[in-house]
Protein backbone atom coordinates (compact mmCIF):
# COMPACT_ATOMS: atom_id res chain seq x y z
CA UNK A 1 0.00 0.00 0.00
CA UNK A 2 1.20 3.50 -0.63
CA UNK A 3 1.90 5.81 1.52
CA UNK A 4 -0.55 8.99 1.48
CA UNK A 5 1.91 11.38 3.28
CA UNK A 6 4.51 10.42 0.12
CA UNK A 7 1.89 11.20 -1.96
CA UNK A 8 0.89 14.00 -0.15
CA UNK A 9 4.36 15.55 -0.50
CA UNK A 10 4.72 14.71 -3.91
CA UNK A 11 2.08 16.51 -5.05
CA UNK A 12 3.30 19.47 -3.22
CA UNK A 13 6.30 19.53 -4.88
CA UNK A 14 4.18 19.72 -7.88
CA UNK A 15 2.48 22.03 -7.37
CA UNK A 16 5.46 24.28 -5.90
CA UNK A 17 7.11 23.12 -9.07
CA UNK A 18 4.53 23.88 -11.48
CA UNK A 19 4.24 27.98 -9.86
CA UNK A 20 7.78 28.31 -10.74
CA UNK A 21 7.59 27.51 -14.27
CA UNK A 22 4.05 30.02 -14.39
CA UNK A 23 6.24 32.98 -12.63
CA UNK A 24 9.47 32.14 -14.66
CA UNK A 25 7.24 32.51 -17.87
CA UNK A 26 5.80 35.92 -16.61
CA UNK A 27 8.83 37.36 -15.34
CA UNK A 28 11.30 36.17 -17.40
CA UNK A 29 13.66 34.74 -14.82
CA UNK A 30 14.48 32.57 -12.00
CA UNK A 31 12.42 32.82 -8.53
CA UNK A 32 14.75 31.83 -6.30
CA UNK A 33 13.34 32.31 -3.21
CA UNK A 34 10.68 29.64 -4.42
CA UNK A 35 13.52 27.17 -6.48
CA UNK A 36 15.12 27.20 -3.10
CA UNK A 37 12.33 26.40 -0.98
CA UNK A 38 11.24 23.27 -4.05
CA UNK A 39 15.16 22.28 -3.62
CA UNK A 40 14.93 22.00 0.18
CA UNK A 41 12.07 20.00 -0.02
CA UNK A 42 12.81 17.65 -2.87
CA UNK A 43 16.24 16.60 -0.35
CA UNK A 44 13.94 16.25 2.45
CA UNK A 45 11.21 14.26 0.33
CA UNK A 46 14.32 12.15 -0.80
CA UNK A 47 15.81 11.63 2.48
CA UNK A 48 12.33 10.26 4.10
CA UNK A 49 12.33 7.95 1.16
CA UNK A 50 15.40 6.45 2.00
CA UNK A 51 18.08 7.99 -0.36
CA UNK A 52 21.15 9.17 1.05
CA UNK A 53 22.42 13.22 0.69
CA UNK A 54 24.83 12.13 -2.13
CA UNK A 55 22.62 10.39 -4.27
CA UNK A 56 20.26 13.39 -4.44
CA UNK A 57 22.76 15.87 -4.51
CA UNK A 58 26.39 16.57 -6.40
CA UNK A 59 28.09 19.12 -4.79
CA UNK A 60 29.69 22.14 -6.70
CA UNK A 61 33.15 23.21 -6.36
CA UNK A 62 35.18 26.96 -6.81
CA UNK A 63 38.46 27.13 -8.05
CA UNK A 64 39.81 26.98 -4.35
CA UNK A 65 38.11 23.40 -4.00
CA UNK A 66 35.79 25.06 -1.50
CA UNK A 67 31.81 23.50 -1.91
CA UNK A 68 29.73 26.07 -3.53
CA UNK A 69 25.76 26.50 -3.26
CA UNK A 70 25.54 23.53 -0.58
CA UNK A 71 21.71 23.61 0.37
CA UNK A 72 20.48 24.80 4.12
CA UNK A 73 20.85 22.07 6.39
CA UNK A 74 18.37 23.62 8.77
CA UNK A 75 16.11 23.30 6.42
CA UNK A 76 16.00 20.55 5.09
CA UNK A 77 16.16 18.88 8.51
CA UNK A 78 13.68 20.76 9.44
CA UNK A 79 11.67 19.44 6.75
CA UNK A 80 12.58 16.11 7.30
CA UNK A 81 11.54 15.98 10.89
CA UNK A 82 8.10 16.91 9.52
CA UNK A 83 7.78 14.31 6.69
CA UNK A 84 9.06 11.58 9.21
CA UNK A 85 6.91 12.34 12.01
CA UNK A 86 3.56 12.49 9.74
CA UNK A 87 5.09 9.19 8.12
CA UNK A 88 5.26 7.53 11.46
CA UNK A 89 1.82 8.45 12.46
CA UNK A 90 0.56 6.90 9.18
CA UNK A 91 2.39 3.65 9.99
CA UNK A 92 0.91 3.80 13.72
CA UNK A 93 -2.47 4.32 11.74
CA UNK A 94 -2.18 1.70 9.40
CA UNK A 95 -0.84 -0.56 12.38
CA UNK A 96 -3.53 0.02 14.78
CA UNK A 97 -5.94 -0.89 11.34
CA UNK A 98 -5.10 -4.06 10.79
CA UNK A 99 -5.11 -5.24 14.76
CA UNK A 100 -8.51 -4.15 14.65
CA UNK A 101 -9.24 -6.46 11.39
CA UNK A 102 -7.37 -9.47 12.92
CA UNK A 103 -8.99 -8.96 16.32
Amino acid sequence: MKSKVIARIKEENKALVTRIREYRKDWKHKPYSLCQEYRHRHIAYCLARGRTLEQIETPGYNKLGERNNAPNQKKYEALLREFTEALEKERAERLLESEKHDA
